[in-house]
């Protein structure tokens, strides 16, 4: 009787620990190092051996500690005289590419638990010779992506064909990418657009309704002209919904895209979700240039019929005011496109140390004191136009915008020496004092970006890197 027989027939009675105890003696024999091949054979055995046992229900006891079972004494076998012992290998096995079909068929329709337990019940009807064939079979499914399986399952699938051990040889970053795709085709399934929309909540991206997932599939599965993406960006999809989709179903750049993704659609989302990319600032100009239209508009019957006008712009002459308020109305909705996105993006853009690719380096590199001089500038003009009004409401307006300033400079400081800034303390009163008289806030600002340009001077790029 061979080793593999009796680690089967001990699996038979319900034993778990005479079958650990017969394959730790069985292991000072067959070693890895000495014989791969035969080490692989005895180890599939006792996975089949421990398998049995747990189908039976009978030994549900835990496992025992290593050392034990490796110094513990070769104790006798059971006799069983009577007992029939049955070889894996007898049994009549089904023809490896059908158990193949409905494994792939089972891993898409059935949920974690019911899919392991009954992958377990297959395993151990399997010989040698059918686990190799439907192994073979199943990985080259899924190097064709042709497979759709939730990820939970393919790990269980990987732990049944035995992938997962290092003795398999499988390389590690394919298993990963494997079993990404296996479960982006799932998530593409109708039934799992509910799971899909969780997906997508949970990745941190903007979520999207589970009855509008067909059609956001659809917007990315067909070719359509830059014009006619447009207009249906403009009008009906947030480029950000899209691009979270995009990147939940692995769709990331200088990767191969899931089949039924349209190339096209998948550029030129991803371009339109990034703030500063031409396609997402002509959207965004589209945008605003509509809705300051209407605004202008409403600004012009405000004219006409109330007296508002004249209450907001006392300092302008009559004859001007409704042409001032106008223009204020036309450029104020880009105005707020375009300090949300600096607000959101810039912080960022700033914090990135100088080995990370960056997009524009020499603007990055003197960003800061560009804002800051556009913001004194502003201060010096709002100040020498001698209007009370004017110079509330920018003054109002300079709080905000230089404790911002302050912070962003502060950050960059800290954050690219590896640091968090304190915000109690001596630092935390500084901070507000200084952003109180506005003036000491912008020339701290500017403080942190001149000592953030002396530790960092020998290593700024000001060209972007050719990979970058």
């Amino acid at each position: 009787m061979t080793v593999e027989q009796e680690l089967w027939a001990l699996a038979a009675a319900g034993d778990p620990r005479a079958v650990k105890r017969r394959y730790s003696q069985a292991l000072k024999v067959t070693r890895p190092d000495e014989d791969p091949v035969a080490f692989q054979r005895l180890h599939d055995a006792y996975q089949r051996a421990m398998a049995r046992c747990e189908a039976t229900g009978s030994g549900d006891v835990g496992p025992e500690p290593l050392d034990a079972i490796a110094v513990a004494p070769a104790a006798p076998l059971p006799a069983q005289p009577e007992m029939q012992v049955l070889d894996v290998a007898q049994l009549p096995q089904r023809p490896p590419g059908l158990v193949a079909v409905e494994l792939l068929e089972r891993g898409a329709t059935l949920d974690t638990r019911e899919f392991t337990h009954w992958l377990r019940a297959q395993a151990a009807e399997w010989s040698l010779d059918t686990r190799d064939a439907v192994s073979g079979l199943v990985l080259s499914v899924l190097r064709m992506e042709e497979a759709t399986l939730r990820l939970d399952n393919v790990t269980a699938l990987y732990h049944a064909l035995g992938w997962d051990d290092v003795s398999s040889r499988m390389d590690p970053r394919e298993l990963q990418w494997l079993a990404e795709r296996a479960n982006g085709a799932w998530l593409q399934l109708p039934e799992q657009h509910r799971a899909l929309s969780a997906t997508v909540r949970s990745h941190g991206q903007k979520a999207i309704a589970p009855g509008k997932i067909a059609a956001a599939l659809d917007v990315l599965r067909q070719p359509r002209s830059r014009r006619d993406n447009v207009r249906l960006a403009l009008f009906t999809w947030r480029e950000g919904q899209l691009a979270g989709l995009l990147a939940v179903l692995g769709c990331h750049p200088g990767a191969p895209l899931p089949d039924g993704i349209d190339p096209g659609q998948a550029a030129f989302w991803s371009d339109a979700a990034q703030p500063f990319h031409p396609i997402s600032l002509k959207l965004a100009a589209v945008r605003t240039l509509a809705v300051g239209c209407v605004l202008a508009l409403l600004t012009a019957l405000a004219a006409r019929f109330t007296g508002i006008i004249d209450w907001a712009f006392p300092d302008v002459p009559a004859a001007w005011r409704m042409y001032v308020a106008m223009t204020c109305a036309l450029l104020a909705p880009a105005l707020l496109v375009f300090a949300s996105r600096t607000y959101r993006y810039l912080p960022s853009w700033q914090w990135a140390q100088e080995h990370e690719p960056t997009r524009l380096p020499w603007l990055r590199i003197l960003a800061l004191p560009l804002l800051i001089a556009t913001v004194a500038a502003v201060w010096i003009a709002v100040y020498y136009t001698r209007s009370r009004g004017v110079i509330f409401w920018a003054m109002y307006a300079m709080w905000p915008i230089t404790w911002w300033i302050l912070k962003v400079a502060r950050w960059r400081f800290h954050a690219r020496r590896g640091r968090e800034p304190s915000v109690n303390g001596i630092a935390g009163v500084g901070f507000l004092l200084a952003v109180a008289f506005v003036t000491p806030a912008l020339a701290a600002a500017l403080f942190y970006w001149l000592l953030d340009l002396v530790r960092h001077g020998r290593v700024l790029r000001w060209r972007t890197l050719p990979n970058g």
